[in-house]
């Protein structure tokens, strides 16, 4: 019974080796990719710091994104800020976006110095409705910086979430 098991994998894998990969589809095959220039507004209206809504101001950017896919849940990019000058990497993982982000001296410390923010934005597309869908000109989601615990000798780090919104401009 194990040779025959044995014999049927080793025919596999000749018939994968002589057939060669199977193609891959190219990344315009997709249609979710973000490629094109987006205003960036994250609300301070509705910031939260560490769970409790705390006002904070309104953020807008313009933001050119690139991507590309490699399968319908994996797909790899960047975001250029235009206004700021800084550029992240972008990876989309099953149904969301996530680009990180490390801020030096983010949060300035009671007792002198700073500590440093790790901004992580996480968004999707979202229809007419505001349900997720695989849109590529209108995505919503989150814009949420944190310190490392410990940081300015406290346990509890600081952490600012604000809603974030993405139109598609160009």
């Amino acid at each position: 019974m194990r040779s025959v098991a044995v014999i049927v994998g080793v025919a596999a894998c000749s018939a994968a080796v002589l057939t060669g990969p199977a193609p891959v589809a190219s990344a315009s095959d997709y249609g979710f990719e973000l490629n094109g220039t987006y205003s960036a507004v994250s609300n301070g209206e509705w910031a939260k710091h560490n769970d409790s809504f705390t006002p904070e101001g309104v953020k807008r950017d313009v933001w050119r994104m690139s991507s590309s896919c490699e399968s319908t849940n994996r797909c790899d990019g960047t975001i250029t800020s235009l206004n700021e000058g800084w550029t992240i990497p972008l990876r989309f993982l099953n149904d969301h976006w996530v680009a990180p982000r490390t801020i030096p001296d983010w949060a300035p410390c009671e007792t002198g110095g700073a500590a440093t923010g790790h901004q992580l934005y996480w968004f999707y597309g979202v229809d007419e409705s505001g349900m997720n869908s695989r849109s590529t000109t209108e995505l919503a989601g989150k814009d949420t910086t944190f310190t490392d615990s410990g940081s300015c000798g406290r346990n509890r780090g600081l952490t600012i979430e604000l809603p974030l919104h993405l139109t598609r401009i160009s």
